[in-house]
């Protein structure tokens, strides 16, 4: 595990709290690398050496009375010397591809915590009666005498619910997050927490040919793959057989390959598998990905070694404990992933073909809507109504909307809750319902890419891959691909008669056939088989 910790208070137990904090977690894999003690201030971080490798080394730096952490645990395409400066209340602005950092100026007395732009490093934060414990794993946390353990009730009905937490929400009562693009501020005894960064278009961009623009989105994704790839150690990739999940994995398998390095991949498959596939199954698509990566390492996983590791049921915990065991034991360092595809990069257009229709474009719509429908007249009228009419009314169920089981889930779960919560999670429901409801494809890209939705599982990943020994990166979020998919036109979503035309595009002849037209996705380890379509 690595772990950063900064503990602000009075008194000389800090000294040893923040040890005791350091210790208590995972205590045969802890150092501390640096301290820094002054006025009741205690700055530390520490890191987990296993053998020769190093997790999440932070670096330290002092400029004359500031110090400064920073969480160092992937490469970046240019200067990465210290970007932080505390003064005068005014903060520099941080690269929008620099890692989460903590910085301490004695001379002003106040504590600085900066998260990355979209919430690749974690981070975690508790505070009570001036005291302030910032960590990147819960367990840190958990381990201070005045955190308490007691769980959050709200919180927890949410998560039974199936509904995202809110932007700074944990289960747990006394832990909250720092949401992503957030800095907190901590000075005489109070926090202030603000955005320092906000997602746009890149303006500097300007109007060219559907080609040049797939062809830019091609190059920053690239980069954004490269970018995640460590210089040294053992990486990894959760391959889905999904558009996203199989193109960062593709291209971070071509980019080891001219470093003669061997790309892991990780893929969740049932245990039986049909002949033919039956819905659900995934290893056709998953083995045509694997086709197209031949040094690549595969492991399937099935859940079945994960439950007996948990002794649970739980199918999600069963395969990302059978994950965590085997990329251990691959020794992966960094593990890549395509969160985060499906709001940015792969985005379906939602909103694009009422804007369209509102504009007078009758007979594109309507030719849109029947190929894409399979060329027939009643695929063209279900096509109209799922991708046009029922979006407005908030009542898909699908994407980021309730899915009919947890609808049932939801219902349930209200009666036994009291009034004030049962109300609460109705209104949070509703504002699920509504993330694409927008007459703009562009609007509900928005909304769905600042929704809380991302930090929450980034930072859920984070809980359970960290004391594995390894780190989440998401290349398709990173904020300078972000930039040029937005300032594309959002026509480029719906092209040809199909969704996620961007992605497609941009990968057009790397992606082998079956993926490349491929129009649903099995939703992983569900509680019973999901097969979301988009016909």
């Amino acid at each position: 595990m690595d772990t950063l910790v900064a503990v602000l208070g009075g008194g000389r137990l800090l000294s040893e709290e923040c040890t005791l904090m350091l210790d208590a977690v995972w205590p045969t894999a802890m150092r501390v690398d640096a301290r820094f003690a002054g006025e009741g201030i205690v700055l530390a971080a520490s890191r987990t050496v296993r053998t020769s490798l190093t997790i999440g080394m932070p670096m330290v730096h002092g400029v004359g009375a500031t110090r400064t952490v920073r969480r160092f645990d992937w490469p970046t395409l240019g200067d990465d010397a210290p970007r932080r400066a505390v003064a005068n209340d005014r903060h520099e602005r941080p690269a929008v591809n620099d890692p989460m950092s903590m910085t301490w100026d004695s001379e002003s007395r106040t504590l600085v915590v900066v998260r990355d732009a979209m919430g690749e490093s974690a981070v975690w934060y508790a505070s009570d009666a001036g005291r302030l414990a910032v960590a990147t794993h819960p367990a840190a946390l958990r381990t201070v005498a005045w955190v308490s353990n007691a769980p959050d009730p709200l919180a927890v009905s949410t998560r039974a619910a199936r509904l995202p937490l809110a932007a700074d929400e944990t289960c747990w009562r006394d832990i909250r997050r720092l949401p992503p693009g957030h800095l907190l501020v901590a000075r005489d005894g109070g926090i202030t927490i603000s955005r320092w960064f906000d997602l746009r278009a890149d303006g500097s961009l300007g109007s060219t040919s559907d080609a040049e623009w797939l062809r830019r989105v091609r190059t920053a994704l690239e980069r954004a793959v490269a970018r995640r790839i460590p210089v040294a150690g053992t990486l990894g990739a959760q391959l889905s057989g999904g558009l996203d999940s199989t193109a960062v994995s593709l291209l971070a398998s071509r980019a080891l390959v001219a470093d003669r390095r061997t790309l892991y991949t990780f893929s969740h498959v049932p245990p039986i598998r049909w002949h033919p596939p039956q819905p659900g199954d995934e290893t056709p698509f998953v083995r045509a990905a694997l086709d197209m990566m031949p040094g690549a390492i595969a492991y399937l996983a099935t859940g079945e070694r994960g439950a007996v590791t948990t002794g649970r049921d739980d199918p999600s915990l069963a395969h990302d404990a059978e994950v965590r065991d085997a990329a251990r034991a691959a020794q992966v360092t960094t593990m890549l992933s395509g969160w985060g595809g499906d709001e940015g990069i792969s985005y379906n257009g939602d909103g694009y073909l009422t804007e369209a229709l509102l504009r007078g474009r009758l007979f594109w719509v309507l030719r849109w809507c029947r190929r894409f429908g399979g060329g027939t007249h009643l695929g063209m009228l279900a096509t109209l109504y799922h991708k046009v009419i029922e979006p407005q009314r908030g009542t898909a169920l699908r994407g980021t909307r309730l899915g009919a089981m947890d609808a049932v889930a939801l219902t349930t779960l209200l009666g036994g809750l009291p009034k004030d919560m049962a109300q609460e999670l109705r209104q949070r429901a509703a504002a699920s319902r509504q993330l694409r409801s927008a007459i703009s494809a562009r609007r509900n890209q928005y909304r769905l890419l600042h929704s809380a939705h991302l930090g929450v599982r980034t930072d859920d990943d984070a809980s359970w891959s960290v004391p594995a020994g390894f780190v989440f990166r998401y290349p398709l979020l990173d904020p300078e691909l972000l930039g040029v998919v937005l300032a594309a036109p959002s026509a480029l979503c719906l092209r040809s008669g199909r969704t996620r035309g961007v992605l497609r595009g941009a990968m057009e002849g790397t992606f082998p056939p079956a993926i490349a037209e491929r129009h649903g996705k099995f939703v992983p380890y569900p509680g019973r088989p999901v097969f979301v379509t988009e016909r």
